[in-house]
């Protein structure tokens, strides 16, 4: 047994990553969380921790080292070290999910009934209280819906983009933007 786990320790491959507060690749010198990722078989098992003290911020398994799609149980953790987060997926999929308030006080469950395909959220307040018609995630929505969405892009894309070369060309653009409480674009 003692030459297994000898082996097991030798062929574990560990790679740190600094982020950001939005959760972005940096530099160690502007990173508000760090990862640590340990490669067992073909998983990663990722522990993610606050630069400031080194705390705990997370604990997940992912089948790379971008931390896009967890597998099975992912615990992310409150700066004073209650949990915040707790989840668990299977493959793609998210099966259930607790959310707590940083004083350790449950604030929505979201699970999949046994015989349903849509999940079903309850939201409780910080006395314990459930909360009617809670909505724990909710698409964004440009204001006046997706008419006005394209109107919009319409009216704020730069018409003068200049295009190196000749012939046809064919673009794929990113467009980055935060939908605030009011339904206006901000950012």
């Amino acid at each position: 047994a003692s030459l297994s786990l000898f082996f097991l320790f030798c062929s574990a491959q560990k790679i740190t990553v600094y982020y950001n507060n939005d959760w972005m690749a940096t530099t160690r010198d502007k990173a508000t969380y760090y990862a640590d990722f340990l490669k067992s078989g073909n998983m990663y098992q990722c522990n993610s921790y606050w630069m400031a003290g080194n705390k705990l911020r997370g604990k997940s398994i992912y089948p790379d080292n971008v931390m896009v799609h967890p597998s099975g149980a992912q615990v992310l953790y409150f700066q004073n070290g209650h949990v915040e987060d707790s989840t668990f997926y299977s493959g793609e999929k998210r099966l259930y999910e607790y959310h707590y308030y940083s004083n350790g006080q449950l604030a929505a469950h979201y699970y999949i009934p046994g015989d349903k395909n849509e999940g079903v959220v309850e939201g409780f307040d910080e006395d314990g209280k459930k909360i009617k018609n809670y909505a724990y995630e909710k698409e964004a929505e440009f204001k006046g819906g997706a008419k006005a969405w394209q109107q919009y892009i319409q009216k704020n894309v730069s018409k003068d983009l200049k295009v190196k070369g000749e012939g046809s060309i064919t673009a794929e653009v990113q467009v980055q933007f935060i939908v605030n409480t009011n339904g206006d674009v901000s950012v």
